[in-house]
């Protein structure tokens, strides 16, 4: 495990699900790269949700000095929040594989509630199908039929502050859970963090479920 993609859907994805971990890779001398497949615009006045594509380009980019990962997100036009599997996506994503010797990927979960997930998980399935590891996130909590159940964990409570750090970098339009009037997507993941690191006798934990890895 030496050069590492991180795959998401949407520009704090990879952060909420695997931020830790790549601090942390990062911090071992990996080279740990970004690629985010969406714009990130997002505008839905029925649940007063507003996400601009620049404030999320400038706070992408502290979040990637602040973990110690590179974002290679350089599509010429971003689709909107709307992905679609497509084979110019695919192969996007397969030339980044292929040009940087991945040899990790992390991906999203195809089985999520959220539309541009399912699309990123299947985009990446098939252009990782070469990559010796593919671990697969979650950066959200809901309830599906397909329950996520990690089976590979990293201790990430070195971590972990680079980790509140990196989110605490987005805006409050990120925090797009809500809870009793509240935001709390991001306080609930770290959460989950704790779990995860009480699971596996540490105190924080990224978890991730996997559909191949070498040894």
């Amino acid at each position: 495990m030496q050069n590492i993609l991180l795959v998401g859907a949407h520009y704090d994805d990879t952060d909420l699900g695997v931020g830790g971990t790549a601090a942390r890779l990062s911090a071992e001398g990996k080279n740990v790269y970004k690629l985010v497949l969406t714009d990130n615009y997002v505008k839905e006045s029925k649940f007063n949700k507003y996400t601009a594509v620049d404030t999320s380009l400038e706070e992408n980019k502290r979040v990637c000095e602040i973990l110690g990962i590179t974002d290679i997100s350089d599509f010429e036009k971003l689709p909107n929040c709307n992905l679609e599997y497509t084979t110019a996506i695919m192969q996007r994503i397969e030339s980044v594989i292929t040009d940087l010797n991945i040899d990790t990927v992390f991906m999203h979960s195809e089985y999520d509630m959220n539309h541009d997930h399912i699309k990123s998980a299947e985009l990446c399935k098939v252009a990782a199908r070469h990559v010796q590891n593919l671990y697969v996130y979650r950066s959200n909590i809901y309830i599906t039929e397909t329950c996520y159940n990690p089976r590979v964990f990293f201790d990430i409570s070195e971590y972990v502050d680079k980790k509140k750090e990196a989110l605490a970098a987005y805006g409050v339009e990120h925090q797009r859970m809500m809870a009793g009037g509240e935001n709390r997507l991001f306080e609930n993941v770290i959460m989950q963090n704790k779990i995860w690191g009480y699971c596996i006798d540490t105190m924080y934990a990224e978890g991730f479920e996997v559909i191949k890895e070498v040894r």
